[in-house]
């Protein structure tokens, strides 16, 4: 039961700040934008993800090993990759800038 709460409240809190990102979204310009694209580009730019995450890997394991020697390189694969899929997942960091037009 606890665990099904904690769940429920974590979905509601992730709904409401992805509706707070997502409010004033022109979703027609999305759509426009998202048929412009082009395909071989785009398959080009997905093949080198993996990539930028293995180099942010070996990275991180170049900084860390004077702090911790036997960290895997999973370890680090991961948390770059969560890190940038929290970062685009939630765009909040650009939208609640502070930054006001009044």
């Amino acid at each position: 039961m606890k665990k099904g709460i904690r769940i429920a409240l974590i979905a509601l809190v992730t709904g409401g700040f992805l509706f707070l990102s997502f409010r004033k979204v022109n979703w027609a310009d999305v759509l426009r934008y998202g048929t412009n694209v082009k395909p071989l580009f785009f398959l080009l730019v997905v093949a080198c993800v993996p990539l930028h995450f293995v180099t942010r890997a070996i990275r991180w394991r170049y900084l860390l090993i004077h702090e911790k020697k036997d960290v895997r390189f999973w370890n680090l694969f991961s948390a770059s990759a969560i890190g940038f899929t929290v970062s685009y997942v939630l765009p909040a960091r650009s939208s609640w800038s502070g930054s006001s037009t009044s």
